[in-house]
């Protein structure tokens, strides 16, 4: 584990602190400091990091343009509205 800087976000909920994912809290800043400080190093290890879930909507259009291609969605009987929008698909498959 590198010795360098660490980010680590601090509530304060009904009256006492506790870091951001723990569900221990403390009085005071300081207790929750030293708490931690005298804790075992792998408490403070990298924080969890949360995948963004992509909506239906955008992965059904994904899906349907890779399946139909972008140049064939003339074809498919769709409203204007979400032709447009399976158009308007960013990227390329």
């Amino acid at each position: 584990m590198s010795s360098g800087p660490t980010s680590i976000r601090v509530h304060f909920q009904a009256g006492r602190f506790h870091l951001d994912g723990s569900r221990e809290s403390f009085d005071c800043l300081f207790e929750l400091l030293e708490h931690y400080v005298a804790a075992p190093r792998r408490m403070l290890g990298a924080p969890l990091r949360q995948r963004r879930v992509r909506p239906l909507q955008e992965l059904c259009r994904q899906r349907i343009v890779a399946t139909v291609g972008r140049e064939n969605l003339g074809r498919i009987p769709l409203n204007p509205v979400l032709r447009d929008y399976l158009s308007s698909f960013p990227f390329q498959i």
